[in-house]
């Protein structure tokens, strides 16, 4: 009875000693399942695919900013020898500087797209939205001046005021918001406020650094001032 009841023990922790392997090996069979996947994934495809979108976008961008040279050399709303032109001729067509990648750029193209189709009325309703989504894009500035200028054309002088302002509280020292303050200052000029127009000139020309701006800002000055 004796060595039926030690079998019947041995036997007992043999069984218990086998689930208690097989609940371990089991564990960290799960932890090892939990660890691959939570550890991130490769995703170097994907990020191939966004840099050669982005690469598509930077080329149509720059043939976007020279056909919109074009069209605003065309149009004569700046005029045809003005310095400001020259200048703002040699930013347009520089080369493109994209840090990191920025998905608003795709959205930026349709604005600008429809800018140069002269779609004034479109380019102001994506600018807005692409503002209220994108306000720490690298291309708010440029957007927003955009939008200004859409604005101008459509003459609904008060809102393009109002993006002009937007743009010196946010953006006071970009070369856009000097261009902008320029349109502002012709803005004055057709409501025959020459004395705020004035002023505006003579902050272009006072506190933007930019050598363009300033000599175009002191032609309309003396212009204003014969």
């Amino acid at each position: 009875m004796r060595i039926s009841l030690s079998l019947f023990s041995q036997f007992c922790l043999v069984i218990v000693l086998g689930l208690t392997i097989l609940f371990f090996k089991s564990e960290n069979y799960f932890e090892r399942q939990q660890m691959l996947a939570e550890m991130p994934k490769d995703h170097s495809d994907e990020v191939e695919q966004k840099e050669f979108e982005l690469r598509v976008v930077r080329s149509q961008l720059d043939e976007v900013k020279v056909e919109t040279l074009a069209m605003l050399e065309k149009e004569g709303h700046l005029p045809k020898n003005s310095l400001a032109l020259q200048n703002l001729r040699s930013h347009l067509r520089g080369p493109a500087s994209v840090n990191s990648l920025d998905m608003s750029l795709l959205e930026a193209e349709k604005i600008k797209k429809a800018f140069r189709d002269r779609n004034y009325f479109q380019v102001t309703e994506l600018a807005e939205i692409f503002l209220d989504k994108n306000s720490q894009s690298m291309m708010v500035p440029e957007i927003t001046f955009f939008a200004s200028e859409s604005y101008f054309l459509n003459r609904q002088y008060d809102k393009a005021v109002s993006s002009i302002e937007k743009m010196t509280n946010l953006f006071p020292e970009h070369i856009m918001t000097g261009y902008a303050l320029l349109r502002l200052g012709q803005i004055s000029e057709k409501a025959d406020q020459m004395a705020e127009a004035l002023s505006i000139y003579k902050i272009v020309q006072t506190q933007f650094k930019d050598k363009g701006l300033a000599d175009e800002a002191a032609l309309r000055i003396s212009r204003l001032e014969e």
